[in-house]
């Protein structure tokens, strides 16, 4: 009874937040197709790739609704979804164990790019056609991950990686930051966080049901991604709030505060003025 409560359960989170990652990603894309600067060109490429990934990531995991059983000793990973063919779940759940693994390549690989666009520009100009070959030949023995090629061979080039070098201490270097830090954060806690403590706890005789229910966090991870980026990046979140209609009140003290004359009392303008 518990077993069956805890697949609906499943289910019912792994399409609702699917459907909303699908939807977030694909508002994300808009807005970086809408509102990237030219200072976010190589930037721009890498949130495109992220997104693309997010929502294969949510698609694969949608199908595969895997889920984590814990019996004794040994830990199983199960395809709960509603497609019952034998071959075609294991299918899906290798699908879905590469797509689990490509989010630490595509961690590295974003501040990796970061890194040598604002700290090693010189060592870009110099090799980066001998870089981009390595980095292509690597990542594809070592991840054979399509989604990993794109994203470690975007490599940047002269006149991008000159003109975000020209602009370090401008807000959008801090913006893009955030969302570094960030995008980083999301998948450590909810996709690997709750993964490792399923390997862990079993080791440590933990038998309640409940460690049924660790991969559920899984599924948020590509739907909190875009909104992570949308309001860290404000010209992002400004295409947001025109599209619902929001409106913004960036400069609310200013146009309220009342202004006087320096030295010059409210009184005294009133009668000034009569």
């Amino acid at each position: 009874m518990v077993d069956l409560l805890i697949n609906k359960i499943a289910r019912f989170n792994a399409f609702g937040v699917g459907a909303l990652s699908i939807f977030l990603n694909l508002l994300l894309l808009y807005c970086i197709n809408a509102k990237s600067t030219k200072h976010m060109a190589q930037y721009r490429v890498i949130m495109m790739i992220m997104c693309g990934f997010n929502i294969k990531f949510s698609i694969v995991h949608m199908l595969s609704v895997p889920t984590v059983h814990i019996h004794e000793l040994d830990l199983l990973i199960l395809n709960t979804g509603y497609i019952k063919d034998v071959m075609l779940g294991r299918i899906l759940l290798v699908f879905f164990v590469f797509s689990f693994a490509q989010t630490i390549v595509l961690i590295a690989s974003h501040f990796a790019n970061r890194y040598l666009i604002i700290c090693k520009s010189h060592f870009i100009l110099h090799y980066s056609t001998c870089i981009y070959a390595i980095g292509f030949i690597i990542s594809y023995f070592a991840i054979i991950s399509w989604t990993a090629i794109f994203c470690i061979a975007v490599w940047p080039r002269r006149p991008e990686m000159e003109d975000l070098s020209a602009n370090r201490g401008d807000r959008l270097q801090s913006q893009l930051f955030r969302c570094l830090v960030f995008q980083t954060l999301v998948p450590i806690i909810c996709a690997h966080l709750p993964i490792y403590l399923a390997f862990v706890l079993p080791m440590f005789g933990t038998r309640d049901s409940i460690l049924d229910l660790l991969p559920l966090p899984i599924a948020w991870y590509p739907a909190i991604d875009p909104i992570v980026v949308i309001f860290n990046v404000r010209s992002y979140k400004h295409q947001i709030f025109q599209l619902l209609r929001i409106p913004e009140n960036t400069n609310s003290n200013s146009a309220t505060m009342p202004v006087y004359g320096r030295g010059v009392s409210s009184q005294e303008r009133t009668v000034r003025n009569a």
